[in-house]
């Protein structure tokens, strides 16, 4: 009995690891991270309105859903993951212009304008679920009496101008972006405006370079080269902010060259974090 026990178990983590793994570069340890993200999106789901919660414990995102980034990120994510639900939250997002706002969608290859607003959420009602009880719906959308004329201090707003430059085919300005997006690199993480300001690091920018890198290595390998350790590093600073239930730890901080992980688990984050491992 205990032997067809092992052999059962071991058949369904070889269906994980082939799920999860189909190419060289995702490892035993990346594969296990991933499938522990699945689970923790998974748990997220709403069955009443086929959408994912925001987060885990903090509010108000805890008691609230979000069309937009968390919904179609997420949607985008579980596909990768093989999980049914991509297609079921992908087929919902059809009646909020495929969740897109002008933003985030250029992590999914759709070109974005080359303009950055600030965001603000637009109220859409709310729903009562069995599993989480009654949860607010907003969809992020851009401010367009606000323009961020500064966006090339955030590091989360250079990947994405890199990402368009991509889809545009215009490599030379993509990896010039790349370049200064590589400046604020301290070891630990983009030192942006932002973490300037907070003295935390977001961990969503840190997935964000992770992909960039990934995308820019597929045009050409030298591009990235030099930057070998960081990208390295930022896969295991990556790998170190899952919390027990599988979710991804929003914002970390270095202590005595220690990674501490800051604030709670989220849909957004953990989304982006499977993108970057898997895109």
């Amino acid at each position: 009995m205990k032997k067809g026990v092992i052999l059962i178990t071991l058949f369904f983590l070889t269906l994980i690891f082939k799920t999860l793994g189909n190419n060289n570069s995702i490892s035993k340890e990346s594969s296990i991270f991933l499938e522990k993200i699945k689970n923790y999106l998974v748990s997220q789901y709403i069955e009443e309105v086929k959408f994912l919660r925001a987060s885990t414990i903090s509010r108000p995102d805890s008691k609230r859903i979000y069309i937009a980034s968390d919904n179609l990120l997420a949607s985008y994510a579980l596909s990768l993951l093989s999980s049914p639900l991509g297609e079921i939250i992908k087929k919902e997002l059809e009646k909020y212009n495929n969740g897109f706002n002008e933003l985030h969608e250029v992590i999914l290859g759709v070109k974005i304008s080359d303009r950055f607003y600030e965001r603000k959420n637009e109220y859409m009602g709310f729903v009562f679920s069995k599993k989480f009880g009654v949860l607010e719906i907003f969809y992020e959308k851009p401010d367009k009496n606000k323009v961020i004329n500064d966006w090339y201090n955030y590091a989360d707003l250079l990947v994405y101008r890199a990402l368009n430059y991509l889809l545009d085919e215009r490599f030379k300005d993509a990896v010039d972006i790349y370049e200064k997006l590589m400046k604020t690199w301290d070891g630990w993480g983009f030192k942006d405006i932002v973490a300037i300001k907070s003295g935390n690091y977001g961990t969503y920018k840190t997935a964000l370079g992770l992909l960039l890198s990934k995308k820019l290595e597929k045009v050409d390998r030298k591009i990235t080269e030099k930057y070998q350790e960081n990208i390295e590093k930022m896969k295991k600073i990556l790998l170190s902010l899952q919390e027990e239930k599988g979710g991804i730890i929003t914002d970390y901080i270095i202590q005595e060259g220690k990674i501490i992980p800051i604030g709670d688990s989220n849909t957004e984050t953990s989304s982006i974090v499977v993108i970057s491992f898997l895109e």
